[in-house]
């Protein structure tokens, strides 16, 4: 909640889609709602590695100085050819080296869905 201005101004300034760093932040903060997001202002589970999400987690300021963060690390090491983890430019190719869940390209995506329809009723997607 409030989050929408930074994620427009992420997708500005870093050329990463708003929506897929929202749908991202979603999943991996349970709807804002992890402890990692609420105590540390994380909303992607960055640093959260799976032998001590909690503690390895990375805190922030708040929670646009995380999507800041994820947008640009997104961009320099999973969106860019040179990037350490470029796979393709699409969220499954992200989702090979971003998650250990096999899933959570798919999980991305449903979350995208839940989004754009929390926005927008179905009728008016036909109709757009």
């Amino acid at each position: 909640k409030g989050t929408g201005f930074a994620f427009w101004k992420a997708e500005e300034n870093f050329g990463v889609n708003g929506l897929v760093l929202a749908a991202i932040a979603f999943l991996e903060s349970a709807g804002g709602g992890s402890r990692i997001a609420k105590d540390k202002n994380n909303l992607f589970g960055l640093g959260a590695y799976d032998f001590n999400p909690y503690k390895c987690a990375l805190s922030f300021e708040d929670y646009a100085d995380s999507i800041f963060f994820a947008a640009s690390i997104l961009k320099r090491d999973y969106l860019s050819r040179e990037g350490r983890y470029f796979n393709g430019d699409d969220v499954k190719a992200i989702g090979k080296n971003y998650a250990t869940d096999p899933k959570w390209a798919d999980k991305v995506y449903r979350s995208m869905r839940l989004i754009v329809e929390s926005i927008f009723k179905p009728e008016e997607l036909l109709a757009w």
